[in-house]
């Protein structure tokens, strides 16, 4: 399962971890201890928190406020 995940993360898309854990036909906290341990291991790190997109689009649910962004993982260098 692991490098079938880090497959995934090498297609550069973004995918949501329901989406993950249906693509690899396992569950949504099998996904989560998958991605913690390739972060323990060096093979990928979690993309910087932000708060608010400091835009005015009112394109989302968080327009005008402050609201923390889902986490985002990225394949290490």
């Amino acid at each position: 399962m692991l490098t079938e995940l880090l497959a995934l993360l090498k297609k550069g898309r973004t995918y949501s971890t329901e989406e993950i854990a249906q693509l690899l036909h396992t569950g949504v906290p099998a996904v989560r201890a998958q991605l913690d341990y390739l972060e323990r291991q060096g093979y990928v790190k979690r993309s910087p928190e932000q708060t608010g997109c400091g835009q005015r689009c009112s394109g989302c649910k968080g327009y005008g406020q402050d609201y923390v962004l889902p986490v985002m993982w990225e394949l290490s260098e």
